[in-house]
Parts: structure tokens; sequence; C-alpha cells
């Protein structure tokens, strides 16, 4: 079975008279120790791939992203080693994505991302041990590391590269997550797309490498709600407790008169009835 992570596919477009490659970036970038795949997201990997392309002289590369990030080092090579491919190159971001695979994101001669995607960059961050002098140095590494990262966004925008500083300073070095709207009018990316299916993400990196998660869905005063009878979903939840044989007690008749007295929207049903069904748990266990 072919591994998702720069899986390589070669097809011809007879129509455009092209070769295109296209790989999926997803996961983590860099080694990941708590993985025992064999062909992960580095940076020796990407060189292996890219001589599959070089061979097979493919006019266009379309690399397709869904990652958290991981590794600075791996993603700055990564972005280096597609930036200096003789094929044309297209990123295509989809759904979320931060951090080190922004970087990557940045080596396409046009940039495309999903409309319904969110973009994150910060400031780089690791894990240290030493005395204080370490930790200067240390510091002082990252800060360096942080210039090159804004540098690479300012390159290919007509933003100031403090701009991008400033962007990668908020929530105290965390950043922000932004959208696609948004990520284009910074110059991160070139084109939004319809949303695409994205890969299935490891969420472990929020973790493991401090990364903010992403916005809920704000509720909009336009937002369509549905409206539930009350004293039908207390009825329900009467008989469903009666069938079993359940003792109901004060709490749980409160919020089922609570619930007959007022139409309630759909969220506020279900959090109901969740919470009745975990008392109806405990009273079985019991």
């Amino acid at each position: 079975m072919k591994s998702t992570l720069f899986n390589i596919e070669i097809e011809t477009k007879e129509k455009e008279d092209q070769t295109v490659a296209e790989m999926t970036i997803d996961g983590i970038i860099g080694e990941d120790m708590w993985s025992a795949e064999d062909d992960q997201n580095t940076k020796q990997r990407m060189r292996e791939q890219l001589r599959q392309v070089d061979a097979i002289e493919a006019d266009k590369i379309v690399v397709n992203i869904s990652s958290l990030g991981g590794d600075v080092d791996h993603g700055l090579a990564i972005h280096d080693l597609l930036a200096s491919n003789d094929a044309r190159v297209e990123t295509n971001v989809i759904g979320m994505t931060a951090s080190a695979a922004t970087i990557i994101a940045q080596a396409g001669d046009e940039r495309f991302m999903s409309d319904n995607a969110l973009y994150l960059v910060h400031r780089a961050w690791t894990i240290g041990m030493g005395n204080a002098n370490d930790f200067q140095a240390l510091a002082d590494d990252l800060t360096t590391l942080d210039d090159r990262i804004s540098n690479i966004y300012a390159k290919r925008s007509d933003k100031d590269q403090q701009e991008f500083m400033d962007l990668m300073n908020e929530s105290n070095g965390d950043g922000i997550w932004i959208s696609a709207e948004e990520a284009k009018e910074y110059g991160l990316i070139d084109t939004i797309t319809e949303p695409m299916k994205a890969a299935a993400m490891d969420k472990s990196v929020f973790e493991k490498y401090n990364i903010p998660k992403p916005p809920q869905a704000e509720e909009k005063d336009d937002q369509l709600t549905v409206s539930i009878d009350g004293s039908k979903i207390a009825k329900a939840i009467k008989d469903e407790f009666r069938n079993d044989g359940l003792f109901l007690g004060d709490k749980e008749a409160q919020d089922i008169q609570e619930a007959e007295e007022a139409s309630v929207s759909a969220p506020s049903r279900e959090r109901i009835i969740e919470q009745l069904a975990l008392t109806k748990i405990k009273a079985q266990i019991q």
C-alpha cells in the first residue's frame, strides 16, 4: 500500500501536453519519534521524491498540503528544495495548515488555498535545557529563525516583513488562525479555490508543537436554528426512564420541567439529552 506521505502520482495531461507530479504532505513535518512510518515528511524524503520528478522531467509539481507543521529545519529545507526545482510548483493548502507547513506552502510559483481552510503562522519555539548562557543562545537562535521565516512570507507578498512579525507575535507568539480571505490579503496565497476533501489529520501535533487550537465556528445572528417542542423532548425522556425502571431524581425532574416550559434550539436540546443520558447510565451502574 502506498503511503500518503509524499506519495508521488504521475499523470500525463495530453490536452496541456504536460507531465504532472502530484504529492500530498500531511501529518507532522520532520521526523516523528512516535511514528513507525519509514517515509515521513522529512527533507531527506523530499529529496528522494524530487529525484523521481526530475527523472521523468515533470513540467509541473502539485503539492497538496494539510499539515499542522512540525520541525522548522525540515520545513525550511523542503521549501528550498521545491522552490529550486526546475518544474513549475503549485501548492494547494487544504484543511488546517500551520507552522512549518505554511513555510512549505510559500514554495509554490502559484499558491492556492481552499475557501474553508485555515492558516496559522507563529513565532518559532522549542524545548531546551541548560544554564542561562545556553538559554540566551537558544533565544538568539529562535529570533534568527523568526527573521528568516517572516522574510520568506514578506518576499512572496507586498507586505512589509514587520507585518508578518506582528502576525506571528499574536497571542504572545503563538499566532492566530486566519481564513483564506485573510491569507490572501496578507499575500500568503494567490488564489482561493472551492473546498476539497482534506486528508485525515494527526491532531496530536497541537500539543507536540504548541500550536493553538483553531477557533470554533461563531454563532451569527442570522444563523438557522431548529425550534424543538420542549414538551415532546420531556415526554420522550420520561418514557425512556420509565421503561428502564430507573428512579427519576429531583434534579432530573427539574431539567425536564425546564424543557417542558420552553421550546429550545437544537444545540440546547442536545445538551439536555446528553446530560440526562449520563444520569441514566450512572443510575444503571448504581
